[in-house]
């Protein structure tokens, strides 16, 4: 069955494809993509394709200047520039023109395309996009052949392992439509859901796969984020082999050969060109803008300023985000590349940002999500700042204008060093030493997490009760440069670092309500995290907290009728809905540790039989779930 998509497609893809000649298309669909090409993402109305891949830079690099010629593209040598960790290339036939920037990270390379004339017809369409050829996720054919979108929706994304649907549903009214979905194709409730007036999460389970909803409230509306996750259904594909050199005879005379050229002796005599260049101060920046669109007001706290050689004389970007800016990316960005973008400084997610192009013909940007506004002009603006002894300082005004039918204005203050190609980075007397911000995830699993995660987490999973739950992911970042990340943030949030185990990698911290045990496991260059967290006060309150060397066993019914638990020769009856939102209505009893077998009766089922085994200073619940069957937790 195929389903009308709207909005911008985003695919997640763990599977490559063969390929070969191919008369030439303008389809973007139809440009190859190396065979482990991962989080492949189309966004047609910016004409923008980008996707991962573990494949080295060279690989990638040889694998388009192979495959594109065998589909009717011509290279643009003059266009061509190589460098240690970059490469871009220019690949045109007739007006159709696609850029290709293939840039190393830490973890995987990242590519984009920026295209020209192309079509991006079918990449809404998971089903065809298989058919075509394209791996699919199995994401993406799950939600397409078992989730039908409903009538009211107004924009659609897949991130992840699955989709983000914005539509005039209220917030409970896409909670149970996405959660009967599940339930029709013989997914089981697997936890207690979280409802608040603004969200709703629940998980399903059948077999090895997982469905994951949660519902948040939106002005159109609600959000709904389903994730569909299988371990059975994952596959790994090989990066393509190492390439030692590239397929590619440039002229040394040309441009981007003598580009490569100059930047390889900028970097071997980098440190003798860094004591030359002209210190500046950016711990001293200060300044936030106020942008105003559509009614709503948006907040950008940080604030960073630059030139760069590819733009013209006079022009300074004053840029705020919504994320702290990375000073060092930035400075190095400026020196290597002619015409930087500010994106390019993050390499899991683009912060929402407003920048000022300060200079001869002023204007600006304003990005957020399904808005992009680019180099707009300004009617009504007041600009009262200067521009001296390296700084821009003073603030800057535009009053309501209209721009996609909503009026927009804003208000901005600054006070920041500006980077350029001639300066580093000031340090000791001349400025407060500065780290780069450690890029931080959002992922909407980790959504509840007291701490922060580092970015590019993969393998995302979190369980348990609002008294105690389990978070685990894996980081691209090795085991010692997690504990410094924890360490460092944690006590700048005002926790106490109270415990280390060698033996166990055990990190410990705590605060006034919150208690965080951390399991640190290296896995090659990354590491998988484990945080154990706990709410001990809250446990008090809610009857949950064991007394000293004793258990507790907690038994509730969300089921519709009486439920009978019986536990030795005792039965215990529950009404229906009782300890199902709040545990000091349900059977609470302080036990001896030790085995414990409980049979659980409800009306048109088969008795089921538990055996729950109790530790000291723990907490155990039972919850006999809404659609049947029952299910065991510690709460604490």
């Amino acid at each position: 069955m195929v389903y009308k998509w709207v909005g911008v497609f985003v695919l997640l893809l763990g599977i490559g494809q063969d390929v070969a000649l191919a008369e030439f298309s303008n389809e973007a669909s139809d440009l190859p993509f190396p065979p482990d090409a991962q989080k492949l993402e189309f966004v047609a109305w910016a004409g923008d394709i980008s996707f991962q891949t573990a494949s080295t830079l060279n690989a990638v690099a040889a694998f388009y200047l192979r495959e594109m010629p065998q589909r009717g593209w011509q290279l643009d040598e003059s266009q061509v520039e190589i460098d240690d960790d970059d490469i871009e290339l220019v690949f045109q036939h007739g007006d159709a023109e696609v850029e290709m920037d293939f840039s190393q990270r830490s973890s995987h390379l990242q590519v984009r395309f920026d295209c020209e004339e192309l079509e991006f017809n079918g990449v809404d369409d998971p089903a065809a996009m298989k058919a075509k050829g394209v791996p699919m996720p199995a994401a993406a054919i799950f939600f397409q052949s078992n989730f039908p979108l409903p009538e009211n929706v107004t924009r659609l994304m897949y991130q992840g392992d699955g989709c983000m649907v914005y539509s005039r549903q209220s917030l409970k009214q896409a909670f149970d439509y996405y959660s009967s979905l599940a339930k029709r194709i013989g997914f089981q409730e697997s936890r207690k859901p979280l409802i608040d007036s603004t969200r709703m999460y629940t998980e399903f389970k059948k077999g090895s796969a997982k469905v994951s909803v949660n519902v948040f409230t939106d002005e159109v509306g609600s959000r709904s984020i389903v994730e569909f996750k299988d371990k059975k259904s994952e596959t790994t594909t090989p990066p393509l082999p190492v390439v030692a050199s590239l397929p590619l005879d440039l002229a040394e005379e040309s441009p981007s050969k003598m580009k490569a050229n100059t930047n390889r002796a900028d970097r071997e005599g980098s440190v003798a060109l860094d004591e030359k260049r002209t210190p500046v101060d950016v711990t001293r920046n200060r300044g936030k803008a106020e942008v105003t669109f559509g009614g709503k007001k948006y907040v950008f706290p940080h604030i960073a300023a630059f030139r760069a050689e590819g733009y013209a004389d006079g022009i300074t970007f004053v840029t705020f985000s919504s994320k702290p800016i990375p000073y060092h990316k930035l400075q190095t960005l400026v020196q290597t590349e002619d015409t930087p973008s500010f994106s390019d400084l993050y390499e899991f997610s683009s912060p929402d940002y407003f920048e000022l192009n300060h200079g001869p013909y002023e204007s600006f940007s304003f990005s957020i999500p399904g808005v992009g506004i680019g180099g707009k002009s300004m009617d009504k603006r007041t600009d009262q700042t200067k521009i001296e002894n390296g700084r821009i300082t003073g603030t800057f005004t535009m009053e309501p204008q209209e721009i996609f039918g909503k009026q927009l204005s804003f208000a901005a203050t600054m006070d920041a060093g500006i980077i350029t190609p001639q300066t580093r980075l000031a340090t000791g007397a001349e400025g407060d030493p500065i780290e780069d911000p450690v890029e931080l995830s959002e992922n909407t699993v980790l959504d509840e997490s007291p701490v922060p995660w580092p970015g590019g987490v993969e393998d995302v999973s979190s369980s348990g009760t609002e008294f105690r739950k389990t978070y685990q992911a894996v980081v691209p970042m090795p085991r010692g440069q997690v504990e410094e990340f924890y360490i460092k943030r944690l006590r700048e949030d005002d926790w106490k670092y109270y415990a280390r185990s060698e033996d166990t990698k055990l990190l410990s911290f705590k605060n006034d309500d919150t208690e965080v045990d951390f399991t640190l496991t290296a896995e090659g260059n990354q590491t998988r995290i484990e945080a154990l967290v706990r709410y001990p006060d809250r446990a008090r309150q809610q009857g949950v907290w064991p007394s000293p060397r004793k258990s507790r066993l907690i038994l509730a019914n969300a089921h519709s009728s009486t439920v009978v638990y019986t536990i030795g020769k005792t039965d215990y009856k529950l009404k229906p809905g009782q300890g199902a939102d709040d545990p000091k209505t349900a059977l609470n009893y302080s036990v001896s540790p030790g085995l414990y077998k409980v049979t659980i009766k409800i009306p048109g089922q088969q008795p089921q039989e538990y055996d729950l085994r109790l530790s000291e200073d723990t907490t155990w619940g039972i919850i006999a779930l809404p659609t049947g069957g029952y299910l065991p937790l510690q709460m604490y």
